[in-house]
């Protein structure tokens, strides 16, 4: 996984330059906090409630570092990519597919997050 973030924000600011300054200078933890969110988020996927809590939690958050709805698909499209760069020739079609829909569900719900009051207490 450390593969799959490494080429997610090297691609991520080498595509939108503009991006890098949403994020610290060092990025170190941000990386393993990308590892730790994908891994939750696949094993809260049957628990829907949780699952949504966090993603729409984690969107409010992201408010606040100037995240904006369009940014959800850049970085899925990056994120797409940057697994495909890392399984290389075993990524399969359906693979593809499973992680495209699971990033989309993730995407839609943190924007729903993302649209909630500050003053709703955060979830995640």
């Amino acid at each position: 996984m450390d593969a799959l973030s490494d080429q997610l924000y090297e691609r991520l600011f080498t595509r939108f330059l503009e991006t890098r300054r949403m994020f610290p200078d060092d990025i170190a933890e941000l990386k393993q906090k990308l590892v730790a969110m994908l891994a939750n988020g696949v094993d809260l996927l049957m628990d829907r409630e949780n699952f949504q809590a966090a993603c729409r939690g984690l969107g409010l958050r992201h408010v606040g570092y100037g995240t904006k709805t369009d940014h959800y698909a850049i970085l899925g499209a990056i994120l797409i990519d940057s697994l495909g760069a890392v399984a290389g020739p075993d990524f399969t079609p359906e693979e593809l597919g499973v992680w495209t829909q699971f990033y989309l569900l993730v995407a839609q719900e943190m924007i729903i997050g993302s649209r909630q009051t500050s003053s709703e207490p955060l979830l995640m």
